[in-house]
C-alpha cells in the first residue's frame, strides 16, 4: 500500500473499530509516541495497542476525521487531519471534541507504520 491507502486504511480501522487492521497500520517497533487530547503521553507501542483495545470496546464514542493536508517524502508522510469526536461520559451524557490530529508515518521494511499521534484540542466555541 502507498501512503495514502495506509492513512484510509488506518482511519477506516478506527471507525469500525477493527483492531487487526489498526495493529497492522502501526509500527512494529516497541518506541512510539502518542499524545491524548488531555495531554497524557504513551510512549510504547505496547501501551498504545492496550489503550486502543479498551477504547474499541466502547461502544459509545464516535470520530469523523478530514484530512486537511498531507506530506510524504519517500521515508516519511505526515498527515492532518480535523477530528470531531462524540461520546458518552461517566454519568451518559453526550460531549463532543473537536481536534487537530498529527500522524506521522514511517516506511519500515517496504511498509509505512504509524509512529507519532499527536492529539490537539480545539477551542470550544
Amino acid at each position: 500500500m502507498n501512503f495514502t491507502e495506509t492513512l484510509h486504511t488506518h482511519l477506516h480501522a478506527i471507525q469500525q473499530r477493527d483492531i487487526d487492521t489498526f495493529l497492522a497500520t502501526l509500527t512494529t517497533d516497541e518506541a512510539m509516541s502518542v499524545i491524548l487530547p488531555n495531554g497524557t503521553l504513551i510512549e510504547t507501542r505496547s501501551a498504545f495497542v492496550a489503550f486502543t483495545r479498551d477504547w474499541f470496546a466502547d461502544p459509545d464514542w464516535r470520530i469523523t476525521t478530514d484530512v486537511v493536508h498531507t506530506i510524504e517524502t519517500s521515508e516519511m508522510g505526515v498527515a492532518l487531519l480535523s477530528v470531531t469526536y462524540d461520546d458518552l461520559d461517566q454519568h451518559s451524557q453526550p460531549y463532543q471534541l473537536r481536534y487537530y490530529l498529527s500522524l506521522v508515518f514511517a516506511k519500515q521494511q517496504g511498509q509505512w507504520r504509524l509512529v507519532h499521534d499527536q492529539n490537539t484540542l480545539l477551542p470550544e466555541k
